[in-house]
């Protein structure tokens, strides 16, 4: 986890190393909470629906590991969630790497818009007009981060309820708004 202090209280990111392919490099951010354990909790449930919602980890997630069996030949009991409770929070690791200064590839070569959802003194969140065709796109219910840095025209902020015009990119935590102008 990295826990960051924010307008409003604590806004944690989580990376879980221990997943399979590309899901080991993604980032989920987690809503503002009071307390940074609340903030750390916040960004695991949000990474752990979307984990169970994709078809293949799903499945992955409730097939019997064979791991822990006892004499009389009976397992530890994992349950549902067996892939978690194997990796338990071994498996929930501390990577730094959030932010807007992470690597960034564009997605798509024409703007799109959306409507600023909040505001939150450095940082906000915009909800497309249309739908994005990205794999990152499920992550934060389909809301887009946008920093102050990717502001155009010397805005320093946005308001809530907002049309802006912006640039897709993605980087490690999911999609993300750059060369953001209010139209």
């Amino acid at each position: 986890y990295e826990s960051l202090r924010v307008t409003g209280g604590y806004q944690a990111t989580v990376k879980l190393g221990a997943l399979p392919g590309e899901w080991a490099d993604r980032c989920w951010a987690g809503e503002v909470c009071s307390t940074k354990q609340k903030a750390e909790q916040s960004a695991a449930e949000i990474a752990l629906n979307q984990i169970l919602a994709d078809p293949e980890l799903s499945e992955e997630a409730n097939k019997p590991k064979g791991k822990g069996v006892t004499e009389g030949g009976k397992g530890k009991g994992k349950g549902k969630k067996g892939y978690w409770a194997l990796y338990g929070y071994g498996g929930w690791v501390w990577q730094g790497g959030s932010g807007p200064d992470q690597p960034r590839e564009r997605v798509g070569e024409t703007p799109i818009t959306g409507q600023v959802l909040e505001w939150k003194d450095t940082y906000g969140w915009i909800q497309p007009h249309s739908e994005v065709d990205h794999p990152a796109a499920a992550m934060r219910d389909g809301k887009v981060y946008v920093n102050k840095k990717d502001l155009l025209n010397d805005l320093d902020s946005l308001e809530a309820g907002v049309t802006v015009s912006f640039f897709l990119y993605e980087d490690n935590c999911g999609l993300g708004a750059e060369e953001v102008a209010v139209v």
